[in-house]
């Protein structure tokens, strides 16, 4: 049983070659894994690459309605990495507690209002407490000319999302009660 589901789309919609949306976040999901490989932490996280985001999140509803309702309620979250390879400005959105994680050990992160039409939405629905990353609309989104991003923007994406996993990841029983509690 995972505590914590990292994930990402890895579909595009056609005519786009999806360096941002999203290879950029499967990369980040990746990178984050590998981080955590050889650590516990890796035994506590699922870490999932959904398709069929871009014409309705089937994946992540597939996934989300094929688990057990018990299974799903016993997360303590679900962190979505979309669109995150260009932009300066890394945005998180979803359960209010969670964003407030975020920016208590990343103080230069900004939170957007909404939750977002993205892999977490499935999981929020049925109360999973969820953080979406995300770098904001750019020019190329959705044409055939989104074919780059920025590799320190990953790294950096990477970085905060290995610090929330973390710190999500690394409480002792009585402080997930107490945090599971808080986030919902």
């Amino acid at each position: 049983q995972p505590r914590v589901v990292v994930g990402a789309h890895y579909d595009s919609v056609p005519g786009s070659p999806g360096a941002n949306d999203n290879a950029s976040g499967t990369a980040v999901v990746l990178d984050i894994a590998r981080n955590v490989a050889q650590t516990p932490l890796a035994r506590e996280a699922w870490f999932v690459a959904f398709d069929g985001e871009e014409d309705g999140l089937h994946g992540s509803r597939a996934f989300v309605s094929q688990a057990q309702p018990d299974w799903l309620q016993s997360l303590d979250a679900m962190l979505n990495f979309d669109m995150v390879g260009v932009n300066e400005q890394l945005l998180v959105g979803g359960t209010q507690s969670l964003t407030k994680l975020v920016q208590a050990t990343q103080s230069d992160i900004s939170t957007f209002g909404g939750q977002g039409g993205s892999d977490h939405a499935p999981f929020a629905r049925v109360g999973v407490p969820v953080l979406f990353f995300y770098r904001g609309q750019e020019p190329n989104y959705h044409t055939p000319n989104d074919k780059s991003v920025d590799p320190q923007l990953l790294d950096e994406t990477t970085q905060v999302g290995l610090n929330v996993l973390k710190q999500l990841l690394g409480s002792n029983t009585s402080d997930r009660i107490s945090l599971r509690k808080s986030l919902l």
